[in-house]
């Protein structure tokens, strides 16, 4: 199995729900958007944000902490070529499972780092979408504000973000070990469930199902 597993996807689009299921499997360690790291690609914020998963956000608990405390002066220093193999050690033994949007542009970097890197893109249809983007938004641009590339919302504004971003997710897969999830489909089905778990190679005996996850609303 591989140390780390990525989700990402546009958001309203079965994240959360990628994350739930996943936290019922034994031996993942599974967080969602816990990062926050920016959008757009930032990587010192990127570098830091990969050590604290690997100390499980609290880096005095860390059992290699001269090792931790190398890799921060590395990314201080902005040495990602040396900081690589030192985060693949801090890694090692783990597996590690984070869901967020902003993961789209940082999954080159990622593969990298982990040449056996899971990434698994969230896909629903545009409309299921765009409808649950406006419910959860309404009229609060506040709640928008951390989404990339549009400072407000409206209907044609989030189609053009689920293309651009879906968009690059195409071009990702062609070039990385990218796998997308069909949503609701992959919540649906054991089989579904069995497809996407071979792939990450997640032992049998760990396992567990959660058929019929809710997603959120989707009709405006």
């Amino acid at each position: 199995m591989s140390n780390l597993i990525i989700g990402f996807g546009t958001g309203r689009c079965g994240t959360t729900s990628f994350a739930s299921l996943l936290a019922k499997q034994k031996g993942l360690t599974v967080t969602n958007e816990t990062y926050l790291l920016p959008f757009e690609k930032h990587l010192p914020v990127f570098y830091k944000a990969l050590l604290s998963m690997a100390a499980n956000g609290d880096k005095v608990k860390v059992k290699n902490p001269e090792l931790y405390l190398s890799a921060e002066e590395m990314i201080d220093k902005r040495d990602y070529e040396q900081v690589q193999p030192v985060i693949r050690k801090l890694f090692k033994g783990k597996a590690l499972v984070d869901v967020a949007y902003y993961w789209l542009n940082y999954i080159e970097d990622l593969s990298v780092i982990f040449p056996d890197l899971k990434a698994v893109c969230l896909f629903r249809p545009k409309e299921d979408v765009v409808n649950s983007f406006v419910r959860h938004v309404g009229n609060d641009n506040e709640k928008w504000k951390n989404f990339p590339w549009y400072r407000d919302i409206d209907r044609k504004l989030v189609r053009e973000y689920y293309d651009r971003y879906y968009g690059k997710c195409a071009n990702l897969a062609v070039k990385y070990n990218v796998r997308y999830c069909i949503v609701p489909r992959v919540f649906e089905s054991k089989a579904y469930m069995e497809l996407l778990f071979d792939w990450l190679e997640i032992p049998k005996e760990n396992r567990a199902y959660k058929i019929g996850i809710r997603l959120s609303q989707s009709k405006a």
